[in-house]
């Protein structure tokens, strides 16, 4: 039933409605916008975590969830709402729903030596060997670390020369284009994860390609959502219970209006497009 949705699974838990009734659309505040870290709080206030597959010490069970997008899904992002980056990313996998704080471990991606790195030699003109990216790619070479399949500094500078430089001009010529593989699937697709309120967070995928598309001022890029806060699949499994009762015959609700122009719940507003 849920397959027009895209949502193909389930997480199985405990329940996420105690005694199988569903949370009254009523207690979502319209007033409440989804770039608001405390807007999951006002919705659902807060769930005690319960231990489950030990892959990570983020990874715990939450309720069974319906609202479950499918992990190819691709949501269109403006580069401008991306402003934080999660650190840690690595323990955050596909499909992960997740309590807890790892959202909130975060820096700034302006304050990244990639994107600092991308605006100096693409705004300023400086060259790759002077920036604050090819200096820490020249300390690891000196450990003896090979760097993106080279291992100097000359032949790094010559790779970002042809590659770098050539994906930041057909950005600037024709936006970004999705890569596809030989059956046609989206590849290589930069990563988001998103908070507990809603914030789209960036992960370790793409961040040459989000410096550059922030510097182009590209409208949007398309993303895969890696990770989810469990705060914020409560507000997933709301939009979802209110579309089933509008499908009903249920006078529409105009409590989620503030989440509309969300680009991870567009699947849930939208199936069909």
């Amino acid at each position: 039933m849920l397959a027009p949705l895209g949502l193909d699974h389930s997480y199985t838990a405990n329940s996420l409605r105690s005694g199988g009734a569903s949370r009254p659309a009523s207690r979502v505040s319209a007033a409440v916008k989804y770039c608001s870290a405390q807007m999951a709080a006002l919705l659902f206030g807060s769930r005690d975590a319960r231990p489950s597959r030990a892959l990570s010490p983020f990874r715990k069970a939450e309720p069974t969830f319906t609202a479950v997008a499918s992990a190819r899904k691709i949501i269109w992002v403006r580069p401008d709402d991306i402003v934080f980056k999660v650190v840690g990313d690595h323990d955050l996998h596909a499909d992960d729903i997740l309590p807890g704080d790892w959202d909130l471990d975060r820096t700034l991606v302006a304050e990244t030596k990639k994107y600092r790195s991308i605006y100096r030699h693409f705004r300023d003109g400086c060259p790759w060997d002077d920036t604050l990216l090819f200096q820490s790619y020249s300390k690891r070479l000196r450990r003896g670390e090979p760097v993106r399949g080279v291992d100097s500094l000359p032949q790094l500078k010559r790779l970002y020369e042809k590659k770098v430089d050539a994906a930041f001009r057909d950005l600037r010529e024709h936006g970004f284009r999705i890569a596809r593989d030989l059956l046609g699937q989206p590849t290589n697709l930069p990563h988001v994860h998103i908070g507990r309120g809603g914030e789209i967070l960036y992960g370790t995928r793409g961040n040459h390609r989000l410096a550059m598309a922030k510097l182009l001022s590209l409208r949007v890029i398309p993303c895969n959502v890696r990770a989810r806060h469990a705060d914020w699949q409560k507000v997933r499994e709301a939009v979802l219970d209110a579309q089933a009762l509008t499908k009903d015959g249920t006078p529409p609700s105009n409590a989620h209006a503030a989440f509309i122009g969300h680009p991870d719940l567009a699947d849930l507003y939208f199936p069909n497009h």
